[in-house]
């Protein structure tokens, strides 16, 4: 039988490697589903790493100034808005102050005495005048010393914030190292599965290249080469990844 009979049609070539890239893309998938549950395993946690290096009690006492700073703060509004209220309460005092007082100078100019609930009414606008612009002044004098309390609040906010950012960033160093040691864990693990059957698949492909099911072989090679080239470029650094190709490249050219 020649090799054209032995061959076959066009069409059946065709289809071959079609079947072929169709099997090639069903095996990276598996190869990638079972792999991913070595990818699913749990790193390091941050929340523990920050801890452990910053410390809870440092932490602790950063939300307590700033809980203790929200509270002045609250009593602050508290003042600002009582003032407001007092502000109210005086201009009506004063207006009504003003108008008994322009009552009082017209009946005096026409030798007239006040009646003694005028007199009563200007007394007693006097008072609450008085006794508002009082207790705004002691809301006054209680924002001054509430707001230098905040300002010291937040000096001590601010020196423990410089602390913990100090140490924040030591925790995201030791963070980024532990990353990296899972990584290349992660990686270490995927690539002992990956590996073996890549050695196989090369070494079915040297022996079976000329074979009827050499295009399935092929598939199966790609796929986990494809699976190996998608782990180094994942994990490992990019120099290493460069190295691979290359000597893969050089490999590929001395086989064919």
């Amino acid at each position: 039988m020649s090799r054209e009979q032995r061959q076959g049609p066009i069409s059946h070539k065709i289809m071959i490697y079609l079947f072929a890239a169709i099997l090639t893309l069903l095996l990276i998938w598996a190869i990638g589903y079972i792999l991913s549950d070595i990818g699913h395993i749990e790193g390091p946690s941050w929340k523990e790493v920050e801890a452990e290096t910053i410390g809870s009690q440092l932490l602790n006492r950063q939300q307590k100034l700033k809980d203790d700073e929200a509270g002045i703060v609250v009593r602050i509004d508290n003042e600002k808005e009582n003032q407001r209220i007092l502000k109210t309460g005086m201009d009506s005092s004063k207006e009504t102050m003003d108008q008994l007082l322009e009552l009082h100078r017209l009946a005096l100019e026409k030798n007239v005495k006040p009646t003694l609930g005028q007199q009563d009414a200007l007394a007693e606008s006097q008072t609450l005048y008085l006794a508002n612009q009082k207790q705004f002044q002691q809301a006054n004098d209680q924002i001054t010393v509430l707001t230098g309390q905040q300002r010291q609040l937040q000096r001590k906010i601010d020196e423990v914030t410089e602390k913990i950012d100090i140490l924040s960033n030591q925790a995201r160093q030791k963070f980024e190292n532990l990353m990296r040691g899972h990584g290349w864990k992660t990686a270490g693990l995927k690539l002992l599965v990956i590996i073996p059957l890549l050695f196989v698949t090369t070494w079915l492909l040297i022996r079976k290249r000329q074979s009827d099911f050499a295009p399935l072989v092929f598939a199966a090679f790609i796929a986990t080469f494809v699976e190996t080239g998608t782990i180094t470029h994942q994990y490992l650094p990019a120099e290493f990844f460069r190295y691979i190709i290359m000597e893969s490249r050089y490999w590929w050219l001395s086989w064919c």
